[in-house]
This record gives C-alpha cells, structure tokens and sequence, in this order.
C-alpha cells in the first residue's frame, strides 16, 4: 500500500530517556502496514549527535531526517521538541499527518490522502470542550494569553495532525509558532492552548 500523504514524527531524546524508543516502535508499526510510507524524522542537533550504536539502529525506518540547531541554553528538550512542533508545515514540503512518537499505528492509513480538511485533528480527551477534564486548567491559560477560550466548543488534541501544502495552513504554523512562544514568555509550555488560540485566529479552519 502506498500513500501520497508524508508522515512526519518529531523527536528530541537522550539516552536517559525512552522517546527515541517509542518512535521506533511506532515508526516500525507504520511500516508494517504500510512499507511505501513515506517517513520524516525531525530533530535537534544533540539528538542527532546521540544517533550511535543501538539510536542509529533505531532511526532506520525514517526515510528522512531533517536536523535543527536550537540553543540548549535558551530551550530545555521539552522546548525544543515542541519548537521543532509548531514549525513543521514551514520547514517540510508536501501534505503530511504529523503522529506523536507514543502512537502504534494499527491499518493502514492511505485513506488519509483523501482528506478534504485544510488542517485536521481529533477533539482532545474525544469529547466536547464543555466535558474536557483539563477544560479549568485551559480556562485559566487563556486568560493569561487574554483570549475567550471558554467560548470555544472544541478543544483540539495535537497528537496527531492532518496538514495540506497550502497558504492558510502555513500562516496557521507560523501563528501556532508565534503563540506558542508568547505563552512562554508567560510561564506557559504546553502546546495545545496555542493550537487553539491559532484556530481561533483563523476563524476555527
């Protein structure tokens, strides 16, 4: 089976943690179902330099490895990873479905190359923002990026994203990067409220 559609994994790891491991895992469990799949492995500088013996061995199923420099000094792994995150449409050509390192891939997937959506996502927790079990803790992270995230209907997980080639979704990257930094500058690191404050801005595409 083959696919149109780019998969696209981000991982920034040491060997004192597990990351690397799981995109293996779901790196080799895309393959298994699907052989022709397309795969792009984003990462930092240190994780690519930690790519010996046993790590080399487990970035073999990428047809692809991108490698980008941030300041370790300025970013913490976490920061990194998800700096790398809110840049993919701007630094990759092509439609792509983004997938966490943690997701098994169960069937094939080449269904996806016929997605209408622009941008597409599944509803965080799979329920309505109103029954979120986070939805408080979200409240309280859009006031501080003074936007009305209560008002919102559906809160978007960003594990695993469907994204065109296509003008709007790079200008919905560049403010999904953009907002994700101003929330850092609020003492905020998670990545989804900034997802949601760009669909916001870009009148829920």
């Amino acid at each position: 089976i083959s696919m149109k559609t780019k998969i696209v994994y981000v991982v920034v790891s040491s060997p004192n943690d597990i990351y690397l491991e799981q995109a293996y895992i779901s790196m080799f469990s895309l393959k298994r179902h699907m052989p022709k799949a397309y795969i792009v492995l984003l990462t930092d500088r240190l994780t690519s330099e930690s790519l010996k013996g046993i790590r080399k061995e487990e970035v073999k199923y990428a047809d692809e490895i991108i490698v980008l420099d941030y300041d370790s000094n300025l970013f913490n792994a976490q920061q990194r990873s998800r700096q790398i995150m809110t840049s993919i449409r701007n630094l990759i050509d092509g439609d792509y479905l983004y997938i966490d390192c943690d997701t098994i891939i169960a069937r094939p997937l080449d269904d996806i190359d016929k997605t209408n959506a622009l941008i597409a996502a599944c509803r965080d927790s799979h329920c309505e923002f109103v029954d979120n079990p986070y939805r408080d803790m979200n409240i309280a992270i859009g006031r501080l990026l003074k936007w009305p995230i209560e008002d919102e209907t559906t809160f978007f997980n960003g594990g695993v994203i469907y994204v065109k080639d296509v003008p709007e979704t790079h200008e919905f990257y560049r403010r999904w990067h953009n907002n994700l930094n101003e929330g850092y500058n609020k003492g905020i690191f998670i990545d989804q409220p900034s997802f949601a404050k760009s669909n916001h801005d870009m009148n829920h595409n």
